[in-house]
């Protein structure tokens, strides 16, 4: 496998994208538990309805990151799938080509399992997804607050099952697709409102309300599948027990 060297060290290639996403996403969740600590937007948040903090949801999160989403990225290296080489160039019009098919995929993936599997009678439970649920959308760091399985289903198998069904991509589209999903997974369960995009309202309504929106950002499936929560009529989050 290739490696790279970073501060004198020799490291695969897909180590080191794991490691910048990893940086990244904490940057990302560092940011909101500071202006939530703090109080700075207190007129763009939804709701704050989440009794765990950040400190406490933090330590699952990461031992689902390191236990779990790095062999994905070390095993799709191993298998010549992604995270192998800056090679070959693409176009710019082949990457946006790319990137909307990742994102095809992706949404589909994660809407199947998410709703069929993880919404279903007997997967809520079985399957860990209550644990989720447990936390409310108003946390950003709670994106990677799951059980194992959940975990699997919901971040490594979609985000990491598209490349396999795709035309060979190189590192830059690789790293360009999974820190994009690095930000929007926190941005949808932050709890703030956005002046683009509905997606993290869509998400908070889905966390309070748990029969609707089953879709990630793209969401396009919820509207083919008339699953937004605005189908079933709802036009704001419902009142909840806000924290402290």
């Amino acid at each position: 496998m290739k490696t790279v060297t970073l501060y004198g060290v020799s490291l695969p290639l897909s180590v080191a994208c794991f490691l910048f996403q990893f940086i990244t996403y904490h940057i990302t969740c560092g940011f909101f538990a500071f202006i939530d600590y703090y109080k700075l937007l207190p007129n763009q948040k939804l709701h704050n309805s989440d009794h765990k903090t950040y400190t406490q949801l933090l330590p699952r999160v990461v031992f689902n990151q390191i236990v779990f989403y790095l062999p994905s990225f070390v095993l799709l290296q191993y298998l010549g799938v992604a995270f192998c080489s800056f090679e070959p160039k693409i176009s710019i019009w082949l990457f946006v080509a790319d990137y909307l098919f990742y994102s095809f995929l992706q949404e589909i993936i994660f809407y199947s399992g998410h709703r069929f599997l993880l919404h279903s009678k007997w997967g809520f439970q079985l399957l860990g997804h209550e644990l989720h649920h447990t936390t409310k959308g108003s946390v950003a760091v709670s994106q990677h607050y799951m059980a194992p399985i959940d975990y699997l289903i919901e971040i490594v198998i979609t985000n990491m099952l598209p490349f396999f069904f795709m035309k060979k991509t190189n590192l830059y589209f690789e790293m360009f697709v999974i820190t994009l999903n690095t930000i929007t997974g926190p941005w949808d369960h932050s709890g703030y409102k956005y002046p683009i995009g509905e997606s993290s309202f869509a998400h908070s309504m889905h966390h309070l309300r748990s029969s609707c929106s089953f879709g990630g950002s793209a969401a396009f499936t919820d509207w083919i599948l008339k699953t937004a929560y605005y189908f079933y009529g709802y036009t704001k989050l419902p009142k909840v027990k806000e924290s402290d």
